[in-house]
């Protein structure tokens, strides 16, 4: 051997070394193989739904062109930008639309498995929680195949609520390093993984309108885990300081990234179209109008009408401003009330999904052209004033509703929501989100598609239509394994929760905060779309509830983690 040259031998895989990687390994290989099914449902084209799959695409391919949002009109602030500029994205790198998607996907899912392992040093735990988020079969459905928010909202979602986990969960015992040293270390690693939480944050935030709905679950999982953090001994942890400083360090980041991304978001708006907001539907003067007209009291809500023809008629009235609309609103814009007949069977007025629509449509043809949002604003702006000047003058007015498009109070049944919410928690262990027949729309609609899409064939006729039998059958097959487990563990599960939050170690105690954490996700949001049917339009059983199966079976791992622990403690 020549001199200086110095040989280091392998470390052997030693049978104990194996056996840390097998779940490890287990897990690549189910995030792999969640991926090639997935790629294997083709892109469910719905090319004339003007204000969803139509405007993400229009939108994207004005990203793409290096446009921002592209050329003004009434749609372009309705919704956030963030899941066109995922599409833009795929489309630039080159990527089928649904392979990115399932991508992003099974990354959360990885996301949930290092989350849990972190919190609990369960690995094979960790393995299933992530296997179960990322062989989710609701995301083989309709909804899911739709170049559709939905199904990458439900993956930012989940990533976000592991992220904010692991940024939050408690330090380790002191080690041998010296004591500086090793808080940096973890001050370090805590602000890294905050860049990143903050970035998926900001997604988030920019991708639907309903961004507090996530707020319960995440705030149950930082208290509860700083709380657990500050219990322990400081002999072994630490001083309290020094335990809180790295996860107080890792959310200040967060906030710091996500603060940044909306902020770009929202000065690029303005720069294009004067207003500082994500969206002008429920940032900007929309949601104040809408809330004006639905506090007009002229008598108990109507069913599925939050803003009746008899509110209209006395704010045409009060308002000169908004009495320009009128026409448009009660003639032009009508054809929504077929829509609501055939939906909901509300045959003589808006139904509740379809007048904030006919309500914009109204407006800015009333505008047109209108060159910049700040128009729209300073319109509806002024008849915000003049319709609530109003109150107890020219008619009765009604508190405001507690967030902007929620429903009166005295319009919501205590009966029917909790109705309701049985009929989600059915969908959700049958793992059903609604089917839809693609819509291939007019040729134009559909080069639109295919040019921004990647995986969208040129002409209808060459777009496959159905996955391979192979994938319906394995939906089917998980849909069934899936849906029997949570319906016989939720129960066993919710309790090992309860009696691991009473009773538990520290290490179950942190495992069943998250556990509830994630169920109180499923909770809230089967309660907003329990509201949501019985005040509005049907929510149960379609694509908002995509972001609630993950979380579902998150918690019912967990919980049931925690129980096995507590039966073998008291055994042992």
């Amino acid at each position: 051997m020549s001199e200086g040259v110095t040989v280091v031998d392998e470390a052997p895989v030693t049978p104990e070394r194996a056996h840390a990687l097998a779940p490890w390994a287990v897990l690549v290989a189910v995030l792999t193989l969640s991926v090639v099914i997935r790629a294997q449902v083709p892109v469910l084209v719905l090319a004339d739904a003007a204000i969803d799959d139509t405007l993400a695409v229009r939108t994207a391919a004005a990203l793409r062109d290096g446009l921002w949002l592209g050329t003004y009109d009434q749609l372009i602030l309705a919704k956030g930008p963030g899941y066109p500029i995922f599409v833009a994205a795929m489309a630039e790198a080159g990527i089928a639309l649904k392979v990115g998607e399932a991508m992003a996907h099974a990354a959360a899912a990885g996301l949930v498995s290092l989350a849990v392992a972190r919190i609990s040093a369960a690995r094979w735990v960790a393995v299933i929680a992530g296997a179960a988020v990322a062989l989710d079969p609701a995301m083989l459905g309709d909804e899911a195949a739709r170049v559709n928010r939905l199904g990458f909202y439900a993956s930012v979602c989940i990533a976000l609520f592991a992220l904010i986990v692991l940024v939050v969960c408690p330090t380790g015992p002191r080690g041998d390093r010296p004591a500086g040293l090793l808080l940096s270390l973890r001050v370090l690693v805590r602000i890294t993984l905050g860049v990143v939480t903050g970035a998926v944050l900001a997604a988030y935030l920019v991708t639907r309108e309903e961004r507090v709905w996530l707020g319960p679950s995440v705030a149950l999982a930082v208290v509860g885990l700083l709380v657990l953090s500050l219990s322990r001994p400081r002999s072994t942890f630490g001083p309290i300081w020094a335990r809180l400083l790295p996860p107080v360090a890792g959310l200040l980041a967060t906030a710091a990234v996500a603060a940044v991304g909306v902020g770009e978001v929202t000065a690029r708006n303005e720069a294009a179209y004067g207003v500082r907001q994500i969206t002008d539907f429920s940032d900007g003067s929309f949601a104040d109008l809408f809330d004006a007209l639905a506090a007009v009291d002229t008598g108990p809500p109507r069913d599925l009408v939050p803003i009746s023809s008899a509110q209209r008629t006395l704010a045409y009235q009060q308002s000169p401003t908004f009495a320009q609309v009128r026409t448009g609103l009660e003639v032009d814009q009508a054809f929504w009330v077929q829509v609501s007949c055939e939906a909901v069977d509300v045959c003589d007025d808006y139904a509740g999904g379809w007048f904030p629509w006919a309500l914009r449509g109204a407006i800015w043809a009333q505008l047109a052209p209108v060159t910049s949002a700040a128009q729209a604003e300073a319109f509806m702006a002024r008849a915000t004033a003049e319709i609530r000047a109003g109150c107890d003058t020219a008619y009765a007015c009604r508190p405001p509703p507690i967030a902007a498009f929620f429903p009166a109070v005295e319009a919501i049944e205590a009966w029917q929501v909790t109705r309701l919410t049985a009929t989600g928690v059915d969908a959700l262990v049958r793992f059903r989100t609604g089917s839809q027949p693609e819509r291939p729309g007019s040729a134009a609609d559909w080069e639109r598609f295919a040019d921004v899409v990647v995986g969208v064939a040129d002409t209808p006729e060459a777009q496959a239509s159905d996955p391979p039998g192979w994938v319906r059958s394995w939906r089917w097959m998980v849909t069934g394994v899936f849906g029997a487990l949570l319906a016989l563990l939720a129960v066993p599960a919710l309790g090992g929760l309860v009696v691991s939050l009473s009773r538990g170690t520290r290490q179950e105690r942190a495992m069943a905060v998250v556990g509830a954490a994630a169920g109180v996700t499923v909770g809230v949001r089967l309660t907003l779309l329990a509201l949501i049917e019985s005040t509005s339009f049907p929510a149960i059983a379609t694509g908002y509830l995509l972001p609630v199966f993950a979380p579902a079976l998150v918690s019912v791992v967990i919980g049931t983690w925690c129980l096995a622990r507590r039966v073998a403690f008291q055994v042992g």
